[in-house]
Order: structure tokens, then sequence, then C-alpha cells
């Protein structure tokens, strides 16, 4: 992880809540920090923090006051305080981002500034896709090729929430693209109507930027998709990420940096050959789309998706990460772990 530098101000994080109870001095956010009964001295630094110090200012206080020090740590260890810095793209669509990087360790300015960059390939504009997609405008991706041989249908509406009635029948990429441009005017689209399935459709593939990120959502045919894109990317140095639902689970990952092609190559084929011998079925198209599977497979993919190219440490880093709807429940598991004892 890209870690912020030392600046001399800091301030409370922006996801933290100061509030006072009587005597007590309380912090929130996912957890809750109190310190009861906190002397005037104490609360002033809390209320002085809130606002920005230098980091010698907040140091001597702490140097000078056991109590101090105790809420000096407890803070640094959770993360709750963080470099003041001036955000640049207040007002703009993406600015609470800045917030959520420099609450989480990262520089933000360089991390939003990789984003803005970036040039993201996804592979199945989709139920899985589309909500990948809206995460990545949201987040201020401004650069896409999006591929996929689809027309936009009635029965997509009920979870491709970027298309609307009056895109029925158009080209899934050509109005995926509009949506784009609604969201950030200034985006480059490039767009690819057509199907993937081998590799030399995607090696056929030419494009006027070079692939910060590859995202495979396409859901057939979905073992020899996999391969082809792998091989790609690995030929290129490129990271991917790829993911599909079933009926009530889902299944995204392993996130494969730069590098990682070929042992996530032999994996695979490792685990498809001892499924095949157990007599599974490959590559059974599932009938059946439940929105909020969906929904919440591509926002989970979009979210590792965005921290690495923020320079974070994504979940599904080397991991495969399973949704089970039956329980409400998300697991992950060591991508070695499904092609070798």
């Amino acid at each position: 992880m890209k870690q912020v530098q030392r600046p001399d101000r800091l301030k409370l994080a922006d996801h933290v809540i100061l509030a006072r109870s009587g005597a007590d001095v309380l912090f929130s956010s996912d957890v809750i920090l109190k310190f009861p009964d906190c002397s005037p001295r104490c609360a002033e630094l809390a209320l002085s923090i809130r606002k920005g110090l230098t980091r010698a200012e907040i140091e001597a206080a702490a140097a000078e006051d056991s109590e101090c020090a105790e809420m000096v740590h407890a803070l640094t260890r959770l993360g709750f305080v963080v470099p003041e810095e001036t955000n640049p793209w207040n007002g703009e669509p993406f600015a609470a981002n800045f917030s959520y990087f420099a609450g989480i360790g990262l520089d933000p300015r360089a991390a939003q500034g990789a984003l803005l960059d970036a040039h993201v390939v996804i592979l199945g504009v989709g139920g899985t896709g589309t909500v990948v997609l809206q995460h990545l405008v949201g987040a201020g991706v401004g650069r896409f090729t999006l591929i996929d041989p689809d027309v936009v249908e009635t029965k997509n509406l009920n979870r491709q929430f970027t298309f609307a009635k009056c895109d029925v029948g158009r080209a899934k990429v050509d109005a995926a693209a509009d949506y784009v441009h609604t969201r950030l005017p200034d985006a480059r689209v490039e767009t690819r109507s057509y199907s993937v399935d081998r590799a030399n459709n995607l090696e056929d593939l030419e494009l006027s930027l070079p692939i910060a990120f590859f995202v495979n959502t396409a859901d057939h045919p979905a073992c020899e998709v996999l391969e082809a894109v792998a091989e790609y990317c690995g030929s290129r140095n490129v990271p991917f990420l790829g993911g599909g639902c079933g009926f009530l689970d889902g299944r995204y990952g392993p996130l494969v940096p730069p590098g990682g092609a070929p042992d996530y190559l032999r994996l695979q084929r490792l685990a498809r050959a001892r499924a095949a011998a157990l007599g599974a079925v490959e590559e059974p198209l599932q009938p059946v789309s439940f929105a909020p599977l969906n929904t919440i497979l591509g926002a989970l993919m979009a979210r590792d998706i965005i921290e690495y190219l923020a320079g974070g440490v994504p979940f599904s880093l080397g991991h495969s990460v399973w949704i089970d709807l039956r329980q409400t429940a998300i697991s992950r598991t060591p991508a070695c772990a499904e092609g070798e004892d």
C-alpha cells in the first residue's frame, strides 16, 4: 500500500464524528472511542485536532499530559488522524473519494489521480458488468473500453440499471457509453460489439490507450473466455479480475496482478480438470438472474478494482471471494487452495 507522506499538519479524518457528553469525549466511526471524564486540556486537544494542528503541536501536547498521550495514541492506532490537505476535486461527483483514501491510509491526491488517468477494459456489459461500470464512473475513472456482443432487451432492465426502456434494441456497448458520457462528459470510451470466445478475438483488440485494468464479467462461454482473458493480460502484463453469478451465490477473484497470469492459468486448468473428473458439467449458463446478487457482486468487484488502482491492497488480491445469499455471507479462499491440496 502506498502510504501518505508525513505532512506538517494533521486533522481528524472526515469519517470520524467528534461529540461531547458532559465530561466525556467520543470519537465515532465504525467503532466508538470513548474517553470518560476527560480533562479540559484533553477535551481542548480533541477540538483542536478536529480543526487541524501541526504534528509538532500534537506531539508536544502528548508529551506534557499522559491523558492527551493516550488519546493521541488511540486516534493514531485507529487511523482517525490524517494529513490535512485541500481536496482539489471539491464539487466533483467523486470528491468524497479523497476523504475515503485519506482515511484508509493512502495518498488521496495520488490515488484519485491514478483513477482519473486509468483506462479500464470491461468485457461483458450485463448484470454484473454494468454495476462495475457505474461504480468506476462514480469513482472518476474516465477511460473505458466496453466489449459485449448483445443488444439491450426488456428483460435486462430488472438489473442492468445503466439502460432505460428507450435503449431496448440498441447495442449494449453503445447504450453504456452514453451512460458514461451523461456522468463524465469528457470521458474517453471505445466500444467493441463482438463476442469473445477464443484468445484470438482479444489479440485482435486494438486500443488507443494502455490498459490499467481488465475486468471480465462475460458469462458465456465462461471457461474459454476466462482463459482467453488470462492469456491476453498475461502477455501484456495487465492486472485483471473476473466474476459471475449463479442462482443464489456469486464469485469473483482472484484479482491477478501483473505477472500472475501463468500461475492463475495453471491453477484454473487444474481445478477444471478435477471438476471434469468428478463429472461436473462445464459452462452451465444460469437462466435466472436476481438483481440484488448482481449488485452486490458488481459493487464488491468495483471496490477492489478502485482500491487496486488507487494503490491499496484489495480484498480479492490472491483470493477468490464467495457471496452466499442463502446465509447472507461473504467468504474468501486463497487462490492456491482451489487447485492444490
